[in-house]
């Protein structure tokens, strides 16, 4: 096989195994009630796109949270007070058990500990969440009334939450529950939000009027800006995802790259 045909067959491996190792990187995922569907968010323009459906009926969801070390998405269905696990592929949803609080409006895991956390929004108590069955317990008073979604920043440890009620973005210690005003939201009525630990971005999604919209939120000060409509009217639920290519993947790409390399050196 001469070096041109050589590196057409590299190439096109590198390009078929490339979009499957790392498509899914970078992406918001949110929920729609009115569908019951799993659907990703771009986080720059707020496109989106379903994934999939849950395959249940009659599913609330209003809080999700990934994990990062495990590749699971958790949520909660508010119907049932259910946490479940959410297949990020396909958005096949399944019950984990009963949380024992009737509003969990919030879900993130605690990069320190690695629980998972929520918050209810008829305590407004910060709570632990048991991944293997779902039972929660509290943890302490956040101190905010309507708590609505909880995000982390993974590197620094922090964990924000934002009051439905008072409009604030606030930040909250895993150990005590105790929470403490970053600042107002502004006009937004922000009812759930995740951070991207990667661009040290935090987003929330506006559920107020109108169709679904996602904002840009200053984890220093809490101020908004506006990024897009989001094309859903029924989603209360967000989280980040950046998936991490499986091994396998990985290195089938780059030994598709390393084979390009050569042959074009072996050209000069």
């Amino acid at each position: 096989m001469n070096s041109r045909k050589m590196f057409g067959v590299s190439g096109s491996l590198l390009l078929a195994i490339g979009p499957a190792a790392f498509a899914q990187a970078g992406q918001l995922y949110t929920v729609d009630n009115f569908t019951q569907q799993l659907v990703s968010i771009d986080p720059s323009t707020a496109a989106s796109a379903p994934v999939g459906p849950l395959g249940g009926a009659g599913y609330a969801v209003e809080a999700l949270a990934y994990d990062a070390n495990t590749d699971s998405l958790f949520a909660v269905d508010n119907n049932a007070n259910d946490l479940l696990q959410i297949d990020p592929d396909t958005g096949a949803a399944a019950v984990v058990g009963p949380l024992g609080y009737d509003f969990v409006f919030g879900l993130t895991f605690d990069p320190t500990s690695g629980n998972l956390l929520g918050v209810d929004a008829n305590t407004n108590e910060l709570l632990k969440i048991d991944t293997g069955t779902g039972a929660a317990g509290a943890i302490g008073p956040v101190g905010f009334n309507f708590m609505g979604g909880l995000a982390a920043d993974q590197d620094a440890g922090t964990i924000f939450g934002v009051s439905y009620f008072s409009d604030e973005l606030i930040e909250i210690d895993p150990m005590t529950g105790a929470g403490a005003s970053i600042g107002s939201t502004g006009a937004a009525k922000l009812h759930a939000v995740a951070y991207n630990t990667a661009t040290k971005d935090l987003f929330g999604i506006d559920v107020e009027v109108g169709p679904d919209a996602l904002y840009r939120v200053d984890p220093a000060t809490g101020s908004e800006s506006f990024v897009g409509a989001i094309g859903f009217t029924s989603v209360t639920s967000l989280t980040y995802v950046n998936r991490v290519p499986e091994p396998g993947s990985a290195a089938l790409a780059g030994a598709g790259a390393l084979v390009i390399t050569a042959w074009s050196w072996r050209r000069r």
